[in-house]
């Protein structure tokens, strides 16, 4: 009776010895998932608010500081749409359409 005391092990009920000190997983998958999305999603909204950005410049609205800074910021839109023969007349039929007269009709413009 003795020796089977001794072979078997006993457990305490808050006993952890037996279990792994491995770190639990975290949720990486939810974290890769939304920078997939904000990475896909941000070019698509840069390319996208190019019409505003024209509808501005069109309108009078902006300084000429103000012109040359979209005008830097969306050099590399115009560049495509001036270059690339698949994507371009899109992206310049999309900023006509923002900048034309109709868009300018919407608000008034700013007295000097």
């Amino acid at each position: 009776m003795l020796l089977a005391l001794t072979l078997t092990p006993q457990t305490w009920p808050d006993d952890n010895s037996g279990m792994e000190d491995k770190p639990a997983k975290r949720g990486g998958g939810i974290v890769a998932a939304i920078l997939v999305v904000v990475v896909l999603l941000l070019p698509v909204l840069y390319v996208m608010s190019v019409g505003p950005a024209a509808w501005l410049h069109g309108s009078g609205w902006l300084s000429a500081e103000g012109r040359s800074i979209l005008e830097a910021a969306y050099f590399p839109v115009k560049w495509t749409a001036q270059n690339v023969t698949v994507i371009g007349p899109v992206i310049e039929k999309y900023a006509n359409w923002c900048e034309g007269d109709r868009a300018v009709s919407l608000l008034p413009l700013p007295t000097p």
